[in-house]
């Protein structure tokens, strides 16, 4: 089975990105696995009241919020019958993609040229830039 990381954001590029890994398959002519992830920012306690409660909560948050951008991605292929499976994480964006792709033995990384980030992405887009550079496996970067 061929393992494609497709990270995703649900920005545009994300959304495309998806639909490259459903062309992917039909390409290889073999079965296919995308593993979805979305990286959520480590969420900080910044105050003295009740930091562990209230760190827990924003987690469960951010994690809610994850898997229903994933919800996005997870409906165009398992219609396309694409194995699928999903993880969020938390973190700096390049390291945890790069990380996750070793640890789930990823073949490929298939993901936006552009993610929902500000201005540190204006040119190429500085996670895609830094999980080229990080990365052991193969990138394909879709615009």
């Amino acid at each position: 089975m061929y393992k494609v990381l497709l990270p995703f954001d649900s920005s545009d590029a994300s959304l495309k990105a998806v639909q490259f890994a459903v062309k992917l398959r039909e390409l290889l002519s073999a079965p296919v696995r995308v593993d979805l992830l979305h990286v959520e920012g480590t969420p900080h306690n910044f105050g003295d009241f009740n930091g562990q409660a209230l760190l827990e909560h924003m987690r469960k948050e951010l994690t809610d919020h994850g898997n229903a951008v994933l919800d996005k991605a997870d409906g165009p292929l398992k219609a396309a019958k694409i194995e699928t499976s999903r993880t969020v994480e938390f973190g700096n964006a390049a390291a945890v993609i790069a990380e996750v792709a070793q640890r789930l033995g990823s073949d490929h990384i298939v993901m936006g040229t552009h993610g929902l980030g500000g201005i540190g992405s204006l040119l190429l887009g500085s996670v895609a830039m830094k999980v080229v550079q990080q990365s052991k496996v193969p990138v394909t970067l879709v615009k």
